[in-house]
Parts: C-alpha cells; sequence; structure tokens
C-alpha cells in the first residue's frame, strides 16, 4: 500500500468453503514492527473501528486503514508483521491469516 492513502482490503472468512456468520464475532487487525512489539502500528477490530462488516451472514468483512496510521511512519519502505484474528461466539480465537504489509512512500509525498 502507498504511505499516507486510504486503504480498504475485503476479507471473505469461509469454513469448509462457506461463509462464516459474523454476526456474534470479534474480527482484530494487527501489524507491528515485529511479532514481539507489545503495540501494534496499526490496530483495527470490529468493536474499536476500522473492521465493517456490512453483511454478517456472508462472512465478508472490510479492514479499513485510514491514511493517518501510515503517513507518519519513520521509514520510506516499512514492512509490518501483521495478522488478523476472528473470536467466535464461544470465544475461541482463530487466526484467519498472516503476512508482510508493505507500505511504501509515495513519489508525489515528501519522506520524512
Amino acid at each position: 500500500m502507498i504511505r499516507g492513502d486510504d486503504q480498504t482490503f475485503v476479507a471473505t472468512v469461509t469454513l469448509a468453503g462457506s461463509p462464516v456468520n459474523l454476526a456474534l464475532t470479534t474480527m482484530v487487525f494487527n501489524a507491528r514492527w515485529n511479532q514481539d512489539d507489545r503495540t501494534a502500528v496499526i490496530s483495527l477490530s470490529t468493536t474499536t473501528g476500522g473492521i465493517v462488516v456490512p453483511n454478517p451472514s456472508i462472512g465478508v468483512a472490510n479492514i479499513i486503514i485510514p491514511s493517518a496510521m501510515t503517513e507518519a511512519l519513520p521509514s520510506p519502505e516499512a514492512k509490518l508483521q501483521w495478522n488478523c484474528t476472528l473470536k467466535d461466539s464461544t470465544g475461541l480465537i482463530h487466526t484467519l491469516d498472516s503476512g508482510i504489509l508493505t507500505i511504501t512512500a509515495s513519489s508525489t509525498r515528501t519522506v520524512a
């Protein structure tokens, strides 16, 4: 993604090929400099904001990273380790996916 841009990722949660009803769940997205960091650079959830579930029964969630969360990053190219988890209605936590989020400098902005 481009530093300082708003970015929306659409996630479809399925189990054995069928959509998971997200009505009674909590989704969390965290991105950190490394997996041992206690504080996330980007932290979003369905309860605190940043993850929107427009129609829970079809298992689709919008993960919305606002520009303000990346604009002030100290590095012109940041590589953050991210994961997305789901806490189901019974309280069990499941990692849905994880990876590296690369945030590159915009060619039209001054790099700090």
